[in-house]
């Protein structure tokens, strides 16, 4: 099995109340516990930012249902690639709501992206800090 990620943002069609993003967030925590899929949401300003871990042909299925979902819009893949660690081993679906200001800062977003796990490898600390540096070019690009 080759381990893969994909990191997509797409926007909201339309403002979904809190609990329909709770009810979202319930089925995509169960269907990736089924399939073997980590990672992590960040929502904000209608923004969904989200990081995806797990075998490739069951994240590129998920990632096709997601862009024919009609709830979003503009849905944009950042990377697809394979990838050699999880940075969300142990979350079926991290998920982190925030406002565009956090997103946009590099440091408050690494806090973010912390999870309370235990001290990340080098390696792993540099993937998550590239991902703070990706989450804020995407925040700033998508800000109304």
């Amino acid at each position: 099995m080759t381990l893969h990620t994909i990191i997509y943002s797409s926007r909201e069609k339309t403002a979904l109340s809190d609990e329909q993003k709770q009810d979202l967030l319930e089925g995509a925590r169960q269907h990736n516990s089924e399939n073997g899929i980590t990672g992590m949401l960040l929502y904000f300003d209608m923004v969904f930012f989200q990081v995806l871990e797990g075998p490739e042909d069951s994240l590129k299925a998920l990632y096709a249902k997601i862009q024919n979902d009609p709830r979003h819009l503009d849905v944009t893949a950042h990377v697809d690639e394979a990838v050699s660690e999880r940075l969300f081993p142990n979350w079926s679906m991290a998920y982190r709501k925030a406002d565009g200001e956090t997103v946009r800062s590099s440091d408050k977003i690494e806090s973010l992206l912390a999870m309370g796990d235990t001290p990340p490898s080098a390696a792993m600390q540099n993937q998550k800090t590239q991902l703070a540096s990706l989450i804020g070019t995407v925040a700033s690009s998508m800000a109304h």
